[in-house]
């Protein structure tokens, strides 16, 4: 048998040394490369649930605007039609029966109840005459298009002519308030 000198022993516990020091190196980088992979992961996976949530919260705030504005569109026409009809003092049922054809009946099971109460809160305060018209275009038809202004001016003729006969207060209203109006929107 061979013995090993001292040199040779040192040269090979070095050598494994320094194997066992490049062992441990190389497991301690691939610790931290797993480590900074999950991080990573972890980090791409909160951004896409962060950004996932933040275009949910966008698209849901967009809905409801338009939820919103579907209902104040709907209420606009609704006070706008029991404002002319009222106009003359005389609310005929050819004038109701002109309103629910444009907007639907108010009070069918479809309509929230919200908005079954903002509807009867309206035709409360026309009738006590507490809206006029100006109330009803800042509060509901103050952000409205052409192209809905002239659904609505068709609406408009529509409960004036309703009853068969234009009274002088439904003319006067066509002839100023509704004439200014409309040079507003075309």
């Amino acid at each position: 048998m061979s013995s090993l000198s001292d040199g040779e022993l040192l040269g090979k516990n070095s050598l494994l040394g320094l194997l066992a020091v490049c062992v441990g190196a190389g497991a301690v980088y691939l610790v931290e490369k797993n480590k900074r992979r999950k991080e990573a992961d972890k980090a791409r996976e909160d951004g896409y649930k962060d950004g996932r949530k933040d275009g949910e919260n966008t698209v849901m705030k967009r809905l409801r605007d338009k939820m919103l504005a579907n209902n104040k569109l709907k209420l606009g026409v609704f006070a706008l039609g029991c404002y002319i009809a009222n106009i003359d003092g005389e609310f005929t049922q050819e004038e109701q029966a002109a309103i629910a054809q444009a907007i639907g009946s108010p009070d069918t099971s479809w309509t929230d109840v919200g908005l079954q109460e903002e509807f009867h809160r309206i035709m409360e305060e026309i009738y006590d005459h507490k809206m006029n018209f100006n109330d009803i275009k800042e509060k509901y038809l103050n952000d409205i298009n052409r192209g809905t202004f002239e659904d609505l001016d068709e609406v408009v003729m529509s409960v004036i002519h309703a009853d068969g006969k234009v009274a002088i207060e439904e003319q006067n209203f066509l002839d100023n308030e509704w004439e200014i109006f409309k040079c507003q929107h075309i």
